[in-house]
């Protein structure tokens, strides 16, 4: 009989290596999604793919954030790789960590409008700018369609609306109508989903009205993207907002906080955020 303490050793270091093993695969899987990052390159990210898939990988293997590689391909705005995933039994439900699930990040796709930036300059036509554009259209008509929870929520309450309103892809909150989302449901900070319509659009915000949308709480839920618009404004950062906190917003936040004669911290206090004007 094997003592109970090696037992559990033995249990422990297998399921270690399991662990490491499915976090290899899923690197390997998201790699091979981001072989269709490039505009007009998205077919090579379907047969990478394909052919790790066909060779045996775990379709629903997670990294250490907890991201599949049906996550990855949404967040790269990738629809085509999106449909091969879930025509393979990619699980549209998976949660990272964070609780971030393939149909949150899909909604609130941001990387396409850079990549629509770029069709002219790259030679390509009108219709591969459309494509750009309508792609988190499709990726969360696809993930509905397969049985995505459009309700599900991050850690920090974060619904695929929520994500939606905030980067304004209007087809795609009439999509998650459409599928029955809980136009009220409410984030850790109270926040629905019209708290986080950008102020000057007018035609979203109707749609969440007419949707029976509760009144604005008074609490914006975009304070990131409206800091990040009001630097690109000021000529301190560039590129569309992506609404996400990180070292390059910060830096470019500092540039601003020294010319204000603030102080230089990098991160959004009140005089800051009065300075750049958003509340």
């Amino acid at each position: 009989m094997i003592p109970i303490r090696l037992l559990t050793i033995y249990l422990l270091a297998t399921l270690a290596t399991s662990a490491q093993g499915s976090i290899a695969e899923s690197e390997q899987l998201q790699a091979a999604v981001s072989k269709g990052h490039r505009l007009g390159s998205e077919e090579n990210g379907v047969e990478a793919v394909r052919a790790l898939l066909d060779r045996g990988a775990n379709i629903n293997a997670k990294d250490g954030a907890g991201w599949s590689a049906l996550m990855m391909a949404s967040l790269e705005g990738l629809p085509r790789v999106v449909e091969v995933l879930l025509s393979r039994g990619a699980d549209p439900n998976a949660q990272s960590v964070k609780g971030e699930t393939a149909l949150i990040i899909a909604a609130g796709c941001f990387i396409v409008r850079t990549r629509a930036d770029l069709v002219r300059e790259r030679g390509f036509g009108q219709d591969m700018r459309e494509r750009q554009l309508n792609a988190p259209r499709a990726m969360v008509a696809a993930l509905i369609s397969h049985g995505a929870n459009a309700n599900a929520a991050t850690e920090e309450g974060r619904t695929a609306l929520m994500n939606a309103v905030m980067h304004g892809w209007i087809d795609v909150v009439n999509a998650l109508l459409r599928a029955g989302v809980s136009i009220n449901a409410k984030d850790k900070q109270e926040r629905t989903a019209i708290d986080y319509v950008k102020a000057t659009d007018l035609d979203l915000l109707h749609v969440l009205e007419a949707a029976g949308s509760l009144k604005r709480s008074g609490r914006s839920g975009r304070t990131v993207c409206d800091v990040q618009a009001a630097l690109n404004d000021l000529g301190l950062r560039s590129g569309h907002p992506d609404c996400l906190w990180g070292a390059s917003t910060a830096d470019a936040l500092r540039k601003f906080q020294q010319q204000r004669g603030l102080s230089i911290s990098g991160e959004l206090d009140p005089r800051s955020l009065e300075a750049l004007k958003v509340r």
